[in-house]
């Protein structure tokens, strides 16, 4: 069976390429910190982020390629210029891709050639997921393993006190809307196309996250409606 991946939606079979076995899955590691202390049983647990993960993958070029040297410069921006990583079969989930290492090329003959690809992925696996709206007094459930960092988008104006569980977040002034990128943890409002910074509309220094498990969303103010992409993730 012929593996492939998609790298930005373009499979790398365009380019002549294949994966002749499919490859291990690979797992972040968790930054935990221990702390040996006298006087207390067992040590001391500092759990932290988690780290991003290399994967290591081969590549073979199909039969049909005639010349392996040309094939492959063409093929290298491919993965150089790559974010979004989904393996053919597992098309449900996707890594973001961080950076990209190429092994020395094999071509012990004109027409054939393999060589390794080392990718270094943020830590999860992520499920496509499209936006949602939010009613006041509902709630949405994590699919995901673990906490996700969504974006959202609150439509309101004046002063508005959000709480999703136990977490509350507070905006001052806002006219129309605020957009949250909870992942980069930047506050901002998209202009004609163009990116506004707002941080100064959010009082609050942490940004939401939506827990394992059901997350309710409750607000005070005039807010007409929340939109959500929750970016459900695995570790």
């Amino acid at each position: 069976m012929m593996y492939t991946v998609l790298i930005d939606n373009v499979s790398c079979s365009d380019y002549g390429l294949c994966i002749p076995e499919r490859p291990q899955i690979v797992t972040a590691e968790q930054d935990i910190d221990t702390k040996i202390i006298r006087g207390r049983n067992g040590s001391l647990t500092i759990p932290y982020a988690y780290n991003d993960v290399d994967h290591e993958i081969p590549f073979n070029f199909l039969d049909d390629v005639k010349d392996f040297k040309q094939t492959y410069r063409i093929a290298k921006p491919y993965f150089k210029r790559g974010s979004k990583f989904i393996m053919s079969d597992d098309p449900h989930v996707y890594r973001k891709m961080k950076k990209v290492q190429f092994g020395d090329a094999d071509n012990t003959i004109r027409e054939y050639g393999y060589f390794d690809v080392t990718f270094t992925f943020d830590p999860f696996e992520y499920l496509t997921t499209q936006t949602v709206s939010i009613k006041k007094g509902s709630f949405i459930q994590n699919e995901g393993t673990i906490y996700s960092q969504p974006y959202m988008k609150i439509y309101g104006t004046g002063n508005i006190t959000l709480y999703i569980n136990s977490q509350v977040f507070i905006f001052k002034g806002l006219t129309d809307f605020i957009e949250l990128d909870c992942d980069a943890m930047v506050a901002f409002r998209t202009v004609n196309g163009a990116m506004v910074l707002a941080d100064n509309l959010m009082e609050t220094l942490e940004f939401p996250v939506l827990e394992e498990g059901k997350n309710y969303f409750d607000w005070i103010g005039n807010v007409t409606k929340i939109e959500v992409n929750p970016y459900w993730r695995y570790f």
